[in-house]
């Protein structure tokens, strides 16, 4: 009996070594498998560091690119003011001439206008003058017969 109880306790013993081996095969496996995912937690870190400092490479290149641009955006716009200053003197200038023409060509308008009244009047002037010598010619015709 003794060598049942042995063999039963060896048993269970087997049983229980069995399934604490069976245990820590799977949290070997666990952990396995979670260090499979810290490992590719860490390249995909590593990625991301190695993307973040070529972005930031290029970001500071492209800050340089814009401070050059901009630094040539306003040496072009200091050389425009005088162009521009220029441009409005002479709009200026054009806008008084058009004035001026305006002006004139309101003054010419209305001497045409007094000239053709001036020109009416003295043609009624030259027909009443031709009336008046007609008229003369006759009461004389009439004084000589």
């Amino acid at each position: 009996m003794f060598f049942q109880f042995r063999k039963i306790i060896l048993l269970v013993g087997l049983g229980l070594l069995l399934l604490a081996q069976t245990a820590l095969a799977q949290t070997i496996a666990s952990r396995s498998t979670d260090i499979d995912q810290i490992q590719k937690i860490k390249e995909h870190v590593t990625e991301l560091l190695a993307e973040n400092k070529k972005l930031t490479e290029e970001y500071k290149n492209l800050q340089k690119q814009f401070s050059q641009i901009q630094t040539q955006v306003e040496k072009a716009q200091e050389e425009m003011k005088p162009l521009g200053e220029r441009f409005k003197k002479k709009t200026d200038t054009l806008r008084q001439m058009e004035s001026d023409l305006m002006l004139k060509e309101t003054r010419r308008a209305y001497l045409q206008k007094e000239t053709a009244a001036a020109k009416t009047e003295m043609h009624l002037k030259e027909l009443q003058l031709r009336d008046l010598e007609y008229q003369k010619k006759i009461l004389e015709f009439k004084a000589e017969k």
